[in-house]
């Protein structure tokens, strides 16, 4: 009896490694044929749709957005990247400030001493918003400054009345005027569990903050889903009739007369580029418009995103992903969404094509 129960589970085993070996020669050697239809239908296998939710609902608030804030007491800096208190200071932010005008350009002493020594609360943004895309900030006009940009808030101690907007980069110096409750509000969220202490560094641009000690963060799980090259091919391809296929074991390429898209199956990034030379650039409040439209489009992530850089010389804004408060930091960068488009619509695109969406149990442990 044992021995026929052993034959029977050999038999099933040998079963089980032949289908193994099957699909281990389709998808290393053959992607493109097992990744596509027919040679009338170039899309991605439709098997890869199921439960995959694409769109992105976020707006434009949740994206231009500040992610950390830093309060001065005793001498010490103390910083938080909470979600919850970034939201409400987010949220605090709207309407707020009004008179809003360009001052000089500060010199790096002038610059350390507002930052480092002036400073009650400073907010920051992980890159340079235009003050045309937050203009929700504002209870004014302020079109001539639109495309003017910032990265840092500050508010001193002795002039809870004035709210300081930097250019970390360039050092220009803007001011408003804002109700001295801000500042009394800002200090309300002040909680000892949710900041941390940090020092100050000199960076290439700009100071910027370290924690002094190991953070202790609470670890997470996520199902993760990978949006189907069918997607991409939909949104990014005019006509899908004319689209060639190609492929190895490490990629899989999509290209018409103008436009290519490929897979990199080793790191599950997408690339996209269209031949859109000699288009119009665009200013920067509308170039961060337009990349807003397109990573929404085509990105796919739920859990938070935010402005991260904007590459001026090659007209390329960089959006990173966030989970809860943290960004998404890699050497490969498989959490950034690159997007350059021109005034007639995308040019180049590079994202990761997995996404996180379904959270799993896991137990409470903290790192």
């Amino acid at each position: 009896m044992n021995f026929k129960r052993y034959r029977a589970m050999l038999t099933a085993l040998f079963v089980l490694m032949a289908i193994s070996f099957v699909f281990t020669y389709l998808i290393v050697v053959r992607p493109v044929d097992f990744f596509t239809n027919q040679k009338q239908n170039n899309n991605v296998a439709t098997t890869q749709d199921t439960g995959v939710q694409v769109r992105a609902t976020y707006t434009t608030e949740d994206v231009f957005r500040p992610t950390r804030m830093v309060l001065t007491n005793k001498n010490k800096f103390e910083m938080t990247s909470s979600a919850s208190i970034m939201k409400e200071v987010n949220a605090h932010l709207n309407k707020q400030f009004t008179n809003l005008t360009r001052l000089e350009v500060m010199d790096e002493t002038s610059y350390e001493n507002l930052v480092l020594r002036e400073a009650r609360i400073q907010i920051l943004f992980d890159g340079l918003h235009s003050y045309g895309i937050v203009n929700r900030f504002f209870d004014g006009n302020m079109d001539d400054l639109n495309n003017d940009r910032f990265s840092r808030i500050v508010i001193r101690t002795d002039d809870p009345s004035t709210a300081y907007f930097i250019n970390d980069d360039t050092k220009q110096l803007y001011s408003a005027k804002v109700n001295e409750s801000f500042k009394t509000s800002l200090e309300g969220l002040y909680a000892d569990s949710d900041f941390y202490e940090v020092e100050s560094y000199r960076g290439k641009t700009k100071q910027f903050f370290v924690e002094q000690d190991n953070l202790n963060v609470e670890q997470s799980a996520y199902l993760i889903e990978q949006i189907p090259m069918s997607f991409y091919i939909t949104q990014l391809f005019t006509n899908q009739s004319e689209i060639r296929t190609r492929g190895d074991g490490k990629t899989v390429v999509y290209n018409d007369n103008l436009s290519q898209l490929k897979l990199d199956r080793t790191t599950n990034v997408v690339t996209f580029f269209e031949n859109r030379s000699g288009e119009e650039t665009l200013l920067y409040t509308n170039n961060l418009t337009q990349t807003f439209g397109q990573m929404k489009r085509l990105g796919g992530w739920q859990m938070g995103v935010s402005l991260f850089s904007v590459d001026l010389n090659n007209n390329l804004v960089e959006y990173v992903r966030y989970v809860d408060s943290y960004p998404i930091l890699s050497s490969g960068k498989e959490g950034f969404t690159q997007i350059k488009v021109n005034s007639t619509g995308i040019e180049k695109m590079r994202t990761s094509s997995l996404i996180a969406q379904t959270p799993l149990p896991t137990k409470k442990v903290r790192r």
